[in-house]
């Protein structure tokens, strides 16, 4: 006896229904995204109890003749595409034609549509799920078009069980619309819930006539209704462009992370997007530059050719496939990274700091006469008796220098030969071609206007200055400097100090057995490593940058993390990142060591020929400047 039949058209419509309607919000972005299809400068949404037992979406767009409007409420029709080329070629929000019969399948639905042409227009309501008959009135409302969606799920009472409680539903609703209105200024959105008026987004023009995007004052005026102003006014802009794509974005400086990827907005070609490749290069821009496990406040913006990308991947339209995803994460990360490097934002710590004169890397002086030929090891001396107070506070003054250019991104370490910085950085060049903010000196720390006032808990230095109070890392600090002077020159972990006694480690076998296989790898960090047992390694030589240090710490930290990168194929590219902030910080000052003169001075003066120390390489922060309007409040001055 046969086992397979075909289904009939009721039960199709409501499987295509689950496809596309998952919950209200759902039926409102359908809805609103046909609303804007149709030209529409208004669009008001009305929703009680959260959507669930009605949606009213009434828009000013072009409205529908009769015919079309009969015609819209069957499946698989639509006014958007004809052809398979244009799926490739999308410059709508909708294309597919399923979203008004699945709403029609799953719902008591009724249409009013009129265009302006029309003196009257018409109303529809069906009368079976399949909308295959309906009762058709006169509707004498304004040009436009609106829907009402009665009793959601009212004939799938499975689906509307899972339906969540009446706030979460409308809180859904609420985020479309605002993340909508982030991406579509040129239309006022105004939500309504149980007859109170709860989000109104009037038109926004872009004052500064931008040529690409929205602009960074539009972005703000209408991030405000998404997020608290305080926290938008410390967003950073920044956009660039290439031959893939334009994007701009408002986002966090480090220091304003956050828990959990909520507060990610990502948009491409004007849809509110999930999409992993915006994902990914977000957060190759932050590499660095924030702690694990914490995550940016971001909106980004995201443009490209509507060929270059398919959003018919998903019925919801939300993840996308490009068609060059590194270049177009390489797009975002670049942009990202070239504004953190900047600098600028370690003085933006409230209202009365960012007024502050910023001072640019190239006014900052370099001591001839006391740096050395290795930068690694200048800001060593011998240790003689900590102090608390420079005597002259303009201790670093010195003849000008040009501080290097520093790649922007890591490169990896593999091979039997190390490789130059920049061979590994050729393709992100490439994709940022022609950016609109190259990488620049960062506004930084004049340190010669500044006076050190002492070491706190063997930890903190601080200084003085007009700005106010400036107190540091001292690890932190040590950390960045190094990684970056590595970062730029990978040869510098070739100098190697043999042993006069070679050292025999006990390590468990699993980590001899990860030194043997990656050998090779190790010996590019300086070190020859040698098992001679099972659970046993005998160390001949250590980077020069690792004496005096913890040899036996820093040889299984280098391990942990060769072993993590290797196991992880989203990481392997920032392996090389992993090893050198490892080295970095096995190799800096530590909190507890005490300072002197002459090992304070090299400090800065190494500061001053890397263009980037604000965070250290895991993203802690360096540096805050505390105000003396701040420290007056502290006393109750002011």
């Amino acid at each position: 006896m046969p086992q397979i039949q075909k289904l009939d058209d009721k039960l199709i419509a409501k499987i295509a229904a689950g496809e596309v309607i998952e919950r209200p919000a759902s039926v409102v972005k359908e809805l609103v995204e046909n609303a804007i299809d149709a030209n529409a400068t208004e669009v008001l949404v009305e929703l009680v109890e959260g959507g669930k037992d009605k949606i009213r979406v009434a828009d000013n767009g072009c409205g529908m003749d009769p015919t079309d409007a009969h015609l819209a409420l069957s499946r698989h029709t639509t006014s958007k595409i004809s052809s398979t080329d244009d799926l490739f070629n999308l410059t709508t929000m909708g294309f597919r034609g399923e979203a008004l019969a699945s709403i029609v399948s799953v719902s008591e639905f009724s249409l009013a549509t009129r265009t302006h042409q029309d003196t009257i227009g018409i109303k529809i309501i069906p009368t079976t799920p399949s909308s295959e008959k309906a009762v058709t009135l006169p509707w004498p409302g304004s040009p436009g078009t609106e829907i009402v969606v009665n009793n959601l799920f009212f004939n799938i009472p499975v689906r509307k069980k899972f339906l969540k409680s009446t706030t979460a539903e409308y809180s859904a609703c609420l985020e479309y619309l605002q993340a909508l209105s982030l991406t579509k200024p040129e239309i006022t959105l105004k939500l309504i819930h149980n007859g109170k008026e709860k989000f109104f987004s009037p038109k926004t023009r872009n004052t500064a006539n931008q040529a690409k995007g929205l602009g960074e004052y539009v972005l703000r005026q209408r991030l405000c209704c998404f997020w608290e102003s305080d926290l938008v006014d410390k967003l950073l802009y920044a956009q660039a462009e290439s031959d893939y794509g334009f994007c701009e974005l408002l986002m966090s400086p480090p220091g304003l992370e956050k828990a959990t990827t909520r507060n990610t907005l990502m948009f491409a070609n004007q849809r509110w997007v999930k999409d992993k490749t915006l994902r990914f290069g977000v957060q190759r821009g932050y590499h660095s530059h924030i702690l694990k496990g914490k995550h940016p406040v971001c909106c980004l913006h995201f443009s490209c050719d509507p060929a270059l990308v398919d959003v018919n991947v998903h019925p919801s339209k939300s993840e996308l496939r490009f068609q060059y995803p590194a270049e177009v994460q390489g797009l975002i990360a670049g942009a990202i990274g070239n504004r953190l490097r900047q600098g600028d934002w370690a003085q933006l710590e409230d209202k009365s700091t960012q007024g502050w004169p910023s001072l640019k890397a190239d006014s900052m002086p370099l001591d001839q006469n006391t740096a050395t030929d290795d930068p690694i090891q200048e800001w060593r001396s011998t240790k003689s008796t900590p102090f608390s107070k420079v005597a002259n506070p303009r201790v670093f003054h010195s003849t000008p220098k040009t501080s290097p250019t520093i790649v922007p991104a890591p490169t990896r370490l593999s091979g039997s030969t190390p490789q130059p910085a920049t061979s590994s950085i050729r393709t992100t060049a490439k994709q940022l071609h022609s950016p609109q903010i190259p990488p620049s000196p960062h506004k930084t720390i004049c340190w010669e206007d500044l006076q050190y006032i002492g070491q706190f808990a063997k930890c903190y230095l601080m200084f003085e200055g007009e700005q106010g109070l400036l107190i540091v890392d001292q690890h932190a600090f040590h950390e960045r400097i190094l990684y970056e002077q590595l970062k730029q020159d990978h040869t510098l972990l070739l100098s190697s100090q043999p042993m006069l006694i070679p050292e025999v480690l006990g390590i468990t076998p699993r980590k001899c057995a990860i030194i043997a296989e990656h050998n090779a790898q190790i010996q590019q960090c300086g070190f020859s490593l040698r098992s001679i047992a099972d659970d046993q390694v005998e160390v001949a030589a250590v980077p020069t940058i690792l004496q005096e240090k913890n040899i036996e710490e820093t040889i299984l930290a280098l391990v942990d993390v060769i072993a993590q990168g290797l196991s992880n194929t989203e990481a392997g590219g920032y392996l090389s990142h992993e090893i050198l902030s490892t080295l970095s910080c096995h190799s800096a000052i530590r909190s507890g060591d005490e300072l002197n003169e002459q090992m304070l001075h090299n400090l800065i003066t190494a500061a001053k020929k890397v263009d980037f120390f604000h965070n250290c390489p895991h993203g802690r922060r360096v540096l805050r400047w505390h105000s003396k309007r701040d420290i007056s409040k502290w006393f109750d001055r002011i």
